[in-house]
């Protein structure tokens, strides 16, 4: 999307949203935007899965309980699904 980095900076302090969540509408947005075949379908699922794996790493990450191999196995599941739209557009 080649945005810079104080790009970033000055849009997270004016849409007050912290910077995952303003990338995340940005990236869904331009997703959406781009009239590829699959945009509405992509970005539904970035739009749902993004956060579902961002709640997993920040657990894995930062919660003292046990991050077993159910969590891991979703959050690889979940990368797998994301990877592949994130690299098409």
């Amino acid at each position: 999307m080649k945005k810079t980095e104080q790009e970033l900076d000055a849009n997270c302090s004016t849409t007050r949203l912290g910077s995952h969540e303003y990338l995340l509408n940005q990236i869904v947005s331009y997703v959406k935007a781009s009239n590829k075949k699959d945009a509405d379908t992509d970005s539904r699922t970035l739009r749902n899965k993004m956060p579902q794996l961002k709640r997993l790493r920040t657990e894995a990450d930062y919660s003292d309980t046990v991050f077993d191999y159910t969590n891991s196995n979703n959050s690889l599941v979940l990368s797998k699904e994301i990877i592949p739209i994130l690299k098409k557009y």
